[in-house]
C-alpha cells in the first residue's frame, strides 16, 4: 500500500497491503474515541516506511499485532505513538519524529513514543522520539540506539522482560523518573555527546535492576534529583576521560550486589548526603589519573564486603570522608592521586583496612588516613598523608605504619596506634604532629623504628608517645615541645643512634631502659632523660644534656651506664637519682654546670672508671638517704669544698683505685665508725688522721672526714702518718710513722704487715685475727690497750695471734692495764710463743717470728703507768 494523500483513519491493514510506504504527502488522522492511525492485525509480519503523517487523538499512531518493521523520517503520533506487540524493529530518521501524549502510571502500552511487546524488539533512532509515559518501552528485552533525542515521562528508555542494549550518542530524558531503566540486566553505552537524565525523587539518570548491569559512559549521565547511575543487581560500569555522571545521593550507587567501577572521567553527588560513588556489598573501584570522584557527603563508599579501591586521580567528600570501606579492603592511592575529606580514606570498624599511599590523603576534619579495625599502611617516599586531627589513626585492632614520605597532623598525632602496633619511620620520612608525632595508647603496646624525622609542635607534645611501653629505636631525629620520647604505664625501650629532644628529651613514667649510643644526642631543657613509676636501666655511649636541670633526673632509682666517651650533663646536675637506690658505672665524663655532678637522693653506688670524671662547682658526688653507699673511684672526681659528701646515715664505703684523683675533701656527714676509707691498690700515704678524718697523698693531696674504718688491700704499700683511727682492716703492707693509735680494732680478717718504722709507735686496741703481722724496723714500740684481746685463746698453749716479726734490741711492747707486780714471762724457742702471767691472775701471750726475733733475754719491767714493757736483750 502506498498512501499519497490524506487520509482519515483508521487504516485498518489487510496482508495484501504489506508493505506500507506512506509518501511525504501522505497523511494518515484519526480523531475518533479510541482509534488508531494505523492498525496492523496479528499475522504477517509488517513493514512500514513512512515520510508523511500519521496520527491519532487518543489512540495509538501506528499498532501492529505482529512483529513489525518499522522505517520513519516523517512523524507518527498519538496517546502511544507506536507499538509493537511482537517485536520488531523500529528506525527513525534524523528528521523523524514519534510521540505519545498519554500520561505517566498508565503501564508500558499508555504513553509510550515507542512500546514493543512480545518478544524482543529493536529501535535506532537518528530523529526524536518522546512519551507522556515513556520514550521507548520494551517489555522482552531489546535494543535501543540513539544518537539524537529520546525524551519520556517516567523513563526515557525503559526495557523489561529481557535483557536490554542502549547506545547513545545523543539526548535520553526523563522529566519523572529514570532516563534509562533496564529491568532485567544489559548494557549500556553512552558515548561522547550522550545525555542521560532522570528526574524525580527516584529517578536515576540509568537504571539497571533485575540482572547484572555494563555501563561504559563517555558522556554525561544525570540523576539530578536521586542517582547518576543505579545498578541493583551488581555489573559494571566504565566512566572514560570526558565522561560526566552527577546525582543528587550518589553519583554511582552499585546497590545489594558486587560492583566493578572504572572512572576516567567525573562522577559527582551534589546532595550534603551523597557518595560520589556508592558500593553497598562490596566491589572494586578504579580511579584513573584523569577521573575525579566528588561526594556532598562521601567521595566513594564500598560496604558489605571486602573492597578494593584504586586512585590514580582526585576523590573527594565535601562533609564526610573521601574514601570509606564499611567491611574492610584495600586502597591504593597512586602517585599524583588525591583523596580528601573529613577523613581522607576511612575504613570502618567491622574489618581490618590495607592502604598504600604514593600520592595526596588530606583529612579535612579528622585523619588522612583512620583504620577502625586495625590494619596496615604504607606511604611511599612521594606520598603525603594529613590531616587537622591525624595524620594516620588506625584504633580497634593492632595497626602497621610504614613511612617513606610526609605525614602531618595539626591537632593530635601524626601517627595514633590505638591498639598498639609498629611504626617504621624511614630515612627521608618525616612525621609531624600537635600533641604527638606518633602516638601508641594505652591499648596496646607500640614498636617504633625512625630513621627519618618524627615531632611535635604543640606545647607539651611529645615527639613519640607510648601510652604501655614498648620499644622505640631512634635513627635519626625525634623531637617534641614538651618531650622527644614520652612513656607511661608500662616499661618502655629506648635505643638512639641519633638526635632525641624536647623540654626532657626522654621521659620514662613506667620504668625501662634508654640506650644512648656513641652517636646518639638527648637533649632537655628540664632534663635530658627523666624516669618515675619505676626503676630505669641506662646505658650512655653518647651525648645527654639538659640546658635548665639535670641531664638524668631519675626519680625511682635505677642503673645507669656511661661508658668511654659518653657525657652526661645539666645546668644543675649531671645526674639527679631519688625514690630509690642508684647504681652508677662511669667510664666518661658526667658533670653540672651550676650545682652536682651525681646527687643520689635515696643512696646507692657510683664507680668512676680510669680516666673518667665526674664534676660539679658545688659537690662531685652527694649521696644521701636514709641506707649505706659505696662509692669507687679510678678516675677524677672534683667539686667545689667538697669533691663527695655522704649525707646519708647509714655504713659508707669509699674505695680509692691507685689512678684516682680527688679535687675537693671527701666527707662523711654519719658517724665515723660506720664509713669505710678502701685504699684499693698504688701505694701513699696518710696523715693528720684525727676522729675519722684525715689526709691522702696519692696523686695529689686530698682530705678525708668522718671514716672510721681504714682498709688497704691486697698489692698496696701505704704509710700513715700517726694519728688515731677506729679500725684497720690491712691487707696489704701498712707503714707506720709517727704514733698511730687504732682506737677500736684491727679487723681479724687482715692478713698484711704493719711495718713500724724507726721510732713509730703502733697502738691498737684489740687484734683478734691470726694472720696480721707486725713488723718492727728498728727502735720502735708497739702498745696493747687490751692483752685478753689480742689474739685468740691468750694465755692457753693454743694460742693465735698476730705474727711480731724482727723484734730485736731498742723494740718494746707495752701491755698496758697488765700489773707488773709478780709479772714473769716464759719463751717456748719452739713455737716463738712469750707466756705472761702476774700475781693478778692476768695472762698475756705474744707470737714472735723465732727467724727473725734478736737475740738475748726477754725482759719484763714496769712502763711507769698500769702496764708492763717488754724488751730483749
Amino acid at each position: 500500500m502506498i498512501i499519497l494523500i490524506s487520509i482519515t483513519g483508521p487504516v485498518v491493514l489487510r496482508p495484501t497491503d504489506n508493505p506500507v510506504t506512506i509518501l511525504g504527502t501522505g497523511k494518515v488522522t484519526s480523531t475518533a474515541t479510541g482509534a488508531d492511525g494505523i492498525d496492523g492485525p496479528a499475522g504477517p509480519v509488517w513493514t512500514i516506511g513512512n515520510a508523511g503523517s500519521v496520527r491519532s487523538s487518543s489512540g495509538t499512531g501506528i499498532s501492529l499485532g505482529s512483529k513489525g518493521i518499522v522505517t520513519n523520517s516523517g512523524s507518527v503520533s498519538g496517546k502511544q505513538g507506536l507499538v509493537l506487540r511482537a517485536g520488531g524493529s523500529v528506525t527513525n530518521a534524523k528528521s523523524g519524529s514519534i510521540s505519545a501524549s498519554g500520561t505517566v502510571g498508565g503501564g508500558f502500552a499508555v504513553g509510550a513514543g515507542i512500546y514493543v511487546a512480545g518478544t524482543v524488539g529493536s529501535v535506532t533512532n537518528d530523529g526524536g522520539i518522546s512519551g507522556g509515559g515513556y520514550g521507548v518501552a520494551m517489555a522482552h528485552g531489546g535494543s535501543v540506539t540513539n544518537t539524537n533525542a529520546i525524551a519520556g515521562g517516567e523513563d526515557g528508555v525503559i526495557i523489561a522482560g529481557g535483557i536490554g542494549t542502549v547506545v547513545n550518542q545523543g539526548k535520553i530524558t526523563a522529566s519523572v523518573d529514570d532516563g534509562i531503566a533496564l529491568n532485567l540486566g544489559g548494557s549500556v553505552t553512552n558515548r561522547a555527546g550522550g545525555f542521560i537524565s532522570g528526574a524525580g525523587t527516584s529517578g536515576a539518570g540509568i537504571f539497571i535492576t533485575g540482572s547484572a548491569g555494563t555501563v561504559t559512559n563517555s558522556g554525561s549521565v544525570i540523576g539530578a534529583n536521586h542517582i547518576g547511575v543505579l545498578l541493583t543487581a551488581g555489573g559494571s560500569l566504565t566512566n572514560t576521560n570526558g565522561g560526566s555522571i552527577t546525582g543528587d545521593t550518589s553519583g554511582v550507587f552499585f546497590q545489594k550486589t558486587i560492583g566493578t567501577l572504572v572512572n576516567s572521567g567525573s562522577i559527582k553527588a551534589t546532595a550534603t548526603n551523597g557518595a560520589g560513588v556508592y558500593l553497598e556489598n562490596n566491589g572494586v573501584v578504579t580511579n584513573t589519573a584523569s577521573g575525579v570522584i566528588t561526594g556532598g557527603a562521601f567521595g566513594a563508599f564500598i560496604e558489605g564486603g571486602f573492597g578494593t579501591f584504586a586512585n590514580y586521580g582526585r576523590i573527594t567528600g565535601t562533609i564526610g570522608d573521601g574514601i570509606i570501606l564499611g567491611l574492610g579492603g584495600i586502597v591504593k592511592n597512586a602517585v599524583g592521586a588525591y583523596a580528601s575529606g573529613s577523613n581522607g580514606v576511612y575504613v570502618k570498624y567491622r574489618a581490618a583496612g590495607t592502604v598504600t599511599n604514593s600520592g595526596t590523603i588530606k583529612g579535612s576534619n579528622g585523619a588522612g588516613i583512620d583504620l577502625a579495625l586495625g590494619g596496615v599502611v604504607s606511604n611511599t617516599s612521594v606520598g603525603v598523608v594529613s590531616g587537622t586531627q591525624f595524620g594516620v589513626f588506625i584504633v580497634g585492632a593492632t595497626g602497621r605504619f610504614t613511612n617513606d614520605g610526609r605525614v602531618t597532623s595539626s591537632k593530635y598525632g601524626g601517627v595514633e596506634l590505638g591498639a598498639g602496633g609498629t611504626v617504621i619511620n624511614n630515612a627521608g620520612a618525616s612525621v609531624s604532629g600537635g600533641s604527638a608525632g606518633v602516638y601508641f595508647t594505652t591499648g596496646g603496646t607500640g614498636t617504633l623504628i625512625n630513621s627519618g624525622s618524627i615531632s611535635a609542635t604543640s606545647p607539651g607534645g611529645a615527639g613519640a608517645e607510648f601510652g604501655r611501653g614498648g620499644t622505640a629505636t631512634n635513627n635519626d631525629t625525634i623531637s617534641g615541645v614538651g618531650f622527644g620520647i614520652f612513656a607511661t604505664g608500662a616499661p618502655l625501650t629506648v635505643i638512639n643512634n641519633a638526635s632525641i629532644s624536647g623540654d626532657h628529651g626522654v621521659g620514662l613514667n613506667g620504668g625501662g631502659s634508654v640506650t644512648n649510643a656513641a652517636t646518639g644526642a638527648i637533649t632537655g631543657g628540664s632534663a635530658g632523660v627523666f624516669s618515675s613509676g619505676a626503676a630505669i636501666s641506662l646505658s650512655n655511649a653518647g651525648k645527654i644534656t639538659a640546658s635548665g636541670a639535670a641531664g638524668l633526673d631519675i626519680e625511682d632509682g635505677g642503673s645507669i651506664s656511661n661508658a668511654a666517651g659518653g657525657s652526661i650533663s645539666g645546668a644543675s646536675f649531671g645526674m639527679f637519682v631519688t625514690g630509690g637506690a642508684g647504681t652508677v658505672n662511669n667510664a666518661g665524663n658526667i658533670s653540672s654546670v651550676n650545682n652536682m655532678g651525681i646527687d643520689l637522693s635515696a643512696g646507692g653506688s657510683v664507680t668512676n672508671n680510669a680516666g673518667a670524671s665526674i664534676s660539679g662547682p658545688g659537690l662531685g658526688i652527694g649521696l644521701y638517704g636514709a641506707g649505706g653507699g659505696t662509692i669507687t673511684n679510678a678516675g677524677t672526681i672534683s667539686g667545689g669544698s667538697d669533691s663527695i659528701f655522704f649525707g646519708n646515715t647509714g655504713a659508707n664505703r669509699l674505695i680509692v683505685k691507685p689512678t684516682a684523683t680527688f679535687k675537693g675533701t671527701v666527707a662523711a656527714s654519719s658517724s665515723a665508725a660506720s664509713n669505710t676509707l678502701e685504699l684499693a691498690g698504688g701505694k701513699g700515704s696518710i696523715s693528720g688522721i684525727l676522729g675519722g678524718s684525715g689526709t691522702v697523698a696519692e696523686n695529689g693531696s686530698w682530705s678525708f672526714l668522718n671514716f672510721g674504718t681504714i682498709q688497704v688491700d691486697a698489692g698496696d704499700n701505704w704509710t700513715i702518718n700517726g694519728g688515731t683511727v677506729g679500725t684497720v682492716l690491712d691487707n696489704a703492707t701498712i707503714g707506720v710513722a709517727g704514733s698511730l693509735d687504732v682506737s677500736s680494732t684491727i679487723d681479724p680478717s687482715s692478713t698484711g704487715v704493719f711495718q713500724l718504722n724507726s721510732g713509730a709507735a703502733l697502738e691498737v686496741a684489740a687484734a683478734l685475727g691470726t694472720s696480721t703481722q707486725m713488723s718492727f724496723l728498728g727502735t720502735s714500740e708497739m702498745v696493747v690497750d687490751d692483752a685478753a684481746s689480742f689474739g685468740i685463746n691468750v694465755g692457753t698453749s693454743s694460742y693465735a695471734g698476730p705474727l711480731l716479726e724482727s723484734f730485736g734490741a731498742g723494740d718494746a711492747v707495752d701491755l698496758k692495764q697488765f700489773s707488773a707486780a709478780g709479772a714473769t714471762a716464759r719463751f717456748d724457742t719452739s713455737t716463738g710463743v712469750l707466756q705472761l702471767t702476774n700475781t693478778s691472775a692476768q695472762k698475756a701471750s705474744l707470737e714472735f717470728q723465732t727467724s727473725s726475733l734478736g737475740s738475748g733475754t726477754f725482759h719484763v719491767t714496769s712502763d711507769n703507768a698500769s702496764g708492763i714493757l717488754i724488751t730483749i736483750s
